[in-house]
């Protein structure tokens, strides 16, 4: 047998480290994905006349108020405070995780557009529905990829590749023919317009 050339050898490696990455995208993609519907039910349950920016610059004097029993003593008060409390949370754990978020299965340009859409998009209702669900999206585009790449190697889409080197280079090219197929997509038309104007 001929022994692998150092091209092979890295491409052996870098092709393991792409499947580490895919795979931990998706594990990663799977906790967002809750984290986003989590919030899409908080926000849905608050409803659109409780959440905005009033609310949210209103929430400390009303929990100190509630606190001292001076006002919003209703249990529906309490509870919709609660509430925009928990949106609060859940909507910083959506901030945290767009910052720590790697690309995932979308291009650097939609992701960055996300990024510096994403406080925007926050500060209204409609606005933060489609933050959380492009979220969503996105997380579950990274969960779809590694199983589609899974069911691809299962599939034999690597049999004919009889070096590293061409196993990696079967393994871009799919990915690229992936990224394309109009069901990987991440954005509509629309929501690259909406993000445009919100960024």
């Amino acid at each position: 047998t001929t022994p692998e050339s150092t091209e092979d050898k890295e491409s052996a490696r870098t092709l393991i480290e792409l499947e580490k990455a895919w795979a931990d995208e998706a594990k990663q993609g799977m906790s967002q994905s809750q984290l986003a519907g989590l919030f899409l039910n908080q926000v849905d349950k608050l409803g659109r006349e409780n959440f905005g920016t009033l609310e949210a610059k209103t929430k400390t004097a009303r929990q100190i108020l509630s606190a001292l029993g001076i006002a919003y003593d209703s249990s529906k008060d309490k509870e919709v405070l609660a509430d925009q409390i928990l949106v609060d949370t859940l909507g910083t754990r959506i901030a945290m995780a767009l910052v720590g978020q790697t690309k995932g299965a979308i291009s650097n340009a939609e992701m960055n557009l996300f990024l510096q859409a994403s406080p925007t998009l926050a500060s209204t209702y409609d606005g933060a529905i489609l933050q959380a669900s492009l979220l969503r999206r996105l997380s579950n585009l990274s969960i779809k990829r590694a199983r589609d790449w899974g069911k691809a190697v299962q599939d034999g889409i690597l049999s004919g590749a009889e070096t590293p080197s061409a196993r990696l280079r079967a393994a871009r090219n799919w990915e690229l023919s992936w990224q394309q197929k109009p069901e990987n997509t991440f954005l509509t038309p629309d929501q690259n317009a909406r993000l445009r104007k919100a960024a």
